[in-house]
């Protein structure tokens, strides 16, 4: 269990990804490291706190890989967990608690899960799906979440993480909308989205309800793609400035750039316990 009352001995920081690299910004001192070149196209990436593992997609090999993340920087004994029958795995999620890999594929319009190994991968939930991208859950109370772009319908839905009791819990969306990175508010109980068509970010309870604006139009928040959270601030990444940037996550405010990248910057992660609580803060 996660306690706030103690000073956090661990250090968060960003991990990120721009295409053909995989990279690690401290979140205090701003700096910066590579963990992964040459990749050829990764899209999402999530990781494994207690084990140390980072999981990444590439979407022109259609596979999905693997890696130790080292104490001094870098990433090893990197393998291929997932290497047929994807076409393209746009969004990937890790269950640390059961020890699970889940990710959505746009093209088959479907939600897989295997084990971290990739071993004893499963379809768990197909059809149905226009334009799935992004995936999220909170293994908590065995939730799953992921958002759908489908251009007459975009929405998010939820299910149990065995693929029961589907539904769609948010759809007061405009037609058109692209509602693009999902993440979990573990503090709150909420999902937190990114729509790239009204440029802004969003926030709902696990039901749907209770939906806040959080910030909408910003400079920096012109076409924003993956979004993360960590204390009270959300992160995102944006296409159209090629920045990292965060705000508070309840009003929007105190925007400020953690760094503007050389490429267009794809999915984010804040490394750190708390975004992978083992049971309920107290």
């Amino acid at each position: 269990m996660y306690n706030l009352l103690f000073p956090d001995p661990f250090e968060a920081f960003i991990i990120f990804s721009i295409r053909h690299e995989i990279r690690k910004i401290d979140l205090h001192k701003r700096d910066y490291s590579l963990l992964v070149p040459g990749l050829r196209n990764t899209i999402a990436l999530d990781f494994h706190f207690s084990q140390s593992l980072l999981y990444w997609t590439d979407v022109v090999e259609d596979k999905i890989y693997r890696g130790k993340l080292s104490d001094t920087g870098g990433v090893s004994a990197i393998e291929v967990v997932v290497q047929h029958g994807l076409a393209t795995p746009e969004g990937l999620t890790v269950d640390w608690i059961a020890g699970n890999i889940y990710w959505i594929d746009s093209n088959l319009d479907q939600i897989e899960v295997a084990k971290l190994d990739g071993t004893l991968r499963t379809t768990l939930i197909a059809g149905a799906m226009e334009h799935p991208r992004a995936i999220a859950l909170d293994p908590r109370y065995g939730i799953l979440f992921w958002t759908d772009w489908d251009a007459n319908f975009p929405r998010i839905e939820s299910a149990s993480m065995s693929g029961a009791e589907r539904r769609i819990i948010y759809k007061d969306m405009d037609t058109g909308a692209w509602p693009n990175g999902l993440t979990v508010d573990h503090f709150e109980k909420r999902i937190v989205w990114t729509d790239a068509r009204s440029d802004a970010i969003y926030s709902a309870l696990y039901d749907g309800t209770n939906m806040i604006e959080i910030i909408r139009g910003h400079e920096y928040l012109s076409h924003p793609f993956a979004v993360s959270l960590y204390g009270s601030e959300v992160y995102w990444t944006d296409w159209r400035t090629n920045t990292l940037a965060k705000a508070n996550k309840w009003t929007g405010q105190n925007v400020s750039v953690i760094q503007k990248t050389s490429a267009q910057p794809f999915d984010l992660q804040i490394y750190h316990p708390s975004r992978q609580p083992q049971g309920d803060y107290i």
